[in-house]
C-alpha cells in the first residue's frame, strides 16, 4: 500500500460530521492527485470514492 493511500485511508476513518465539507473537498482532491501521480490505480481510485461516499452517508443517519 502506497503512504498516499494509507494518508487518505486514514483521513477517511478520522471525518466526523464537524468538519464533513472541508475535509471531504480536501479528501477527493488527495484522491485524484494519488490517482494522477500514479500512486494508486482505477480500482483503488473507485474503493477510495465509495469508502469517502459510505462514510459521509454513516455521518447523517
Amino acid at each position: 500500500m502506497h503512504p498516499s493511500e494509507i494518508s487518505i485511508r486514514k483521513d477517511i476513518a478520522e471525518l466526523t460530521k464537524y468538519r464533513l465539507a472541508p475535509l471531504t473537498l480536501d479528501i477527493k482532491k488527495d484522491i485524484k492527485y494519488a490517482f494522477w501521480h500514479g500512486f494508486i490505480d482505477v480500482k483503488i481510485y473507485n474503493e477510495l470514492l465509495k469508502m469517502l461516499q459510505e462514510k459521509r452517508d454513516s455521518l447523517f443517519e
